[in-house]
C-alpha cells in the first residue's frame, strides 16, 4: 500500500475517533427534559392527528388499569385520526417523580375538542407511568401507562 493509502486510513481513523469523542462529550438532555419532550410529542400528535407521532411515545409494554394495551391505544389513535373533530391537549400542574429507569408524572390534562361549531373541554387528573427503554440509538423514555384517562369507554364503540 502506498503512502497515499496509509494517509487515508490514518485520516479515517482520526475522524472516527473524533466522532466518538464528540458523541461522548456532547451535552445530553436530562431525564426530566427527555420526559417533557415525550409529553410534548404526545400533545402534538393528538392535535395534528399524527398516529405515528402518538405511537412513538407509547411503550410496546403499555398496559393500564383499564386493561388497555398498546394495540388498543393504536386503534384509538387511528379512529381519532378519522374523526372530523379537532382536539388540543395541554398539561397543567405537572409533577414528576423520577426513579430511573421508572418515572411517574401526576398532572391535569385539559382536553378541548372542537367539532360542529362547539367546543367541549374536560379536565382529567391523570398519572402517567414512564420507563426508560433500550432503543437502537440508546435509551428513550416511553409511556408505560396512563391512569385516569377514561378512554376505555371510547374503545367500546370501536370493537
Amino acid at each position: 500500500m502506498g503512502q497515499m493509502g496509509r494517509l487515508r486510513r490514518v485520516t479515517a481513523v482520526v475522524l472516527l475517533l473524533g466522532l466518538v469523542v464528540a458523541w461522548r462529550l456532547w451535552p445530553r438532555a436530562s431525564d426530566q427534559e427527555l420526559i417533557a419532550t415525550v409529553v410534548r410529542h404526545a400533545e402534538h400528535g393528538v392535535a395534528t392527528k399524527d398516529v405515528k407521532e402518538v405511537m412513538s411515545c407509547v411503550s410496546p409494554e403499555y398496559r393500564d388499569s383499564e386493561g388497555l394495551t398498546r394495540a388498543q391505544v393504536l386503534r384509538l389513535a387511528m379512529v381519532w385520526a378519522r374523526e372530523p373533530q379537532t382536539a388540543t391537549v395541554s398539561v397543567e400542574d405537572y409533577r414528576l417523580t423520577l426513579t430511573p429507569p421508572e418515572a411517574s408524572a401526576t398532572l391535569t390534562a385539559v382536553v378541548a375538542v372542537t367539532g360542529q361549531g362547539a367546543i367541549t373541554s374536560q379536565r382529567l387528573p391523570v398519572t402517567v407511568g414512564f420507563r426508560k427503554e433500550r432503543h437502537w440509538l440508546g435509551s428513550v423514555w416511553l409511556v408505560r401507562s396512563v391512569e385516569g384517562h377514561e378512554l376505555g369507554r371510547l374503545l367500546e364503540g370501536t370493537e
